[in-house]
């Protein structure tokens, strides 16, 4: 797997670098579950980041808003929950704008969760697996 793992991620980094951003919006959304279970966090920071750039190039919305929900899970395992709230906000409001109702309820819960964690519609880790060895 990690084979395949390094050539999607040497394929995204070559779409980033010349400049195919539609191409980089689906090639960091199928990474996703990868790089959310695998890290390292500040690699997928910087790849969510330029898959966010290239959604705004591209107008694509439904991406840009994928990829701020993306970043923020990682920031969140990342340890950062304030900076994972802030960006599940942004992603709220691009979703609310591009009419994309799923992604809006998903950057909702995500954002309520952050917010009042009390509220009961936070999904709890149980497989108490630490984050902190994927930083870097």
């Amino acid at each position: 797997m990690q084979v395949n793992r390094a050539s999607l991620l040497a394929s995204l980094d070559l779409a980033i670098g010349v400049g195919l951003h539609a191409r980089v919006v689906a090639l960091t959304a199928g990474l996703a579950p990868v790089m959310r279970r695998d890290g390292p966090w500040p690699d997928a920071v910087a790849r969510y980041t330029e898959a966010i750039a290239a959604a705004r190039q591209t107008d694509d919305r439904l991406g840009e808003g994928n990829a701020l929900v993306d970043l923020g899970e990682v920031q969140k395992l990342a340890g950062d929950s304030p900076i994972a709230a802030e960006i599940w906000e942004q992603a709220l409001s691009v979703n609310r704008r591009s009419g994309d109702r799923l992604g809006e309820a998903n950057s909702a819960r995500r954002t309520l969760c952050m917010r009042l964690p009390e509220s009961g519609i936070c999904p709890v880790n149980t497989s108490g697996q630490s984050a902190s060895w994927r930083k870097g």
